[in-house]
């Protein structure tokens, strides 16, 4: 529980995007990230995600690989080409690790994930978050 409250005080006015086809999964993990991080924004595909971090920027992108119009891993392309100072979470089913995700993700976590394990993702990347801060 002292690794939530640490996690939660770090990132506690962390701007987030959070990117999920499924309305039912979005709806079910939304409180999940609302407890980690300031304010969570939604979308639920790739082209929307972009057009809301083109709009707002956002310190984090939690994403879905697997989406309609476009896919959070052309989404993440895209914003990589905008800024390197964003943090990125892949949460998917169906997508096994790769190389190719690797080099496009801070963390990546295969969906059904639990609270220990989202905590500990997070864990290493609290130093680098403190860092996009300072910028």
């Amino acid at each position: 529980m002292n690794d939530i409250k640490k996690l939660h005080n770090t990132f506690s006015d962390a701007r987030v995007l959070y990117v999920e086809d499924e309305e039912s999964v979005r709806r079910m993990s939304l409180p999940l990230y609302e407890k980690f991080f300031g304010k969570v924004d939604t979308a639920s595909n790739g082209e929307e995600g972009l057009e809301l971090f083109e709009a707002n920027g956002y310190d984090i992108i939690i994403t879905d690989l697997r989406m309609p119009k476009m896919d959070g891993r052309a989404m993440l392309e895209n914003i990589s080409k905008i800024t390197s100072d964003v943090i990125t979470i892949i949460l998917t089913a169906s997508d096994p690790k790769s190389t190719a995700t690797e080099k496009i993700a801070d963390i990546y976590l295969s969906k059904p994930f639990g609270l220990m394990d989202f905590v500990e993702a997070l864990k290493p990347i609290q130093e680098k978050y403190n860092i996009i801060k300072k910028r």
